[in-house]
């Protein structure tokens, strides 16, 4: 068969069915199609190098640890709950339980959004000459 007489076969066939089956059956493919693109656009867009300021927001693209916009521990577990972050690892999504605790003084909470100071911190310091 050539190729003319297989796409002319074709041509049939779709004259045979009606557009409300062949929407039927690309609405699938659409579908799988539509949920790849949104994955796709996910991946590529984007993000702000801090967890608390949107791309906008962050023009002197800082990070986190050094963001002034949210300086203290009150602005950012704010901050943190206005944008539906995790208290423990500051990402919109992830398992139920992400594990993470505060490096300051271990409780559920991100080392960013502690309130308390290392009480040795200062002894952490390397004496001036």
């Amino acid at each position: 068969m050539s190729f003319s007489s297989e796409m002319q076969a074709v041509v049939d066939e779709l004259d045979r069915c009606d557009a409300a089956t062949i929407l039927h059956n690309l609405m699938p493919m659409m579908k799988a199609m539509d949920a790849k693109l949104d994955q796709l656009l996910e991946r590529t867009a984007s993000k702000s190098s801090c967890a608390f300021c949107t791309v906008e927001h962050n023009k002197d693209n800082h990070f986190t640890a050094r963001c002034s916009k949210f300086p203290d521990s009150v602005s950012r577990t704010a901050q943190a709950s206005k944008l539906h972050l995790c208290v423990k690892c500051l990402k919109p999504e992830h398992d139920l339980d992400c594990g993470m605790k505060c490096g300051n003084c271990g409780l559920d909470h991100n080392s960013y959004l502690c309130s308390c100071r290392r009480p040795h911190a200062q002894q952490l310091k390397r004496p001036r000459n």
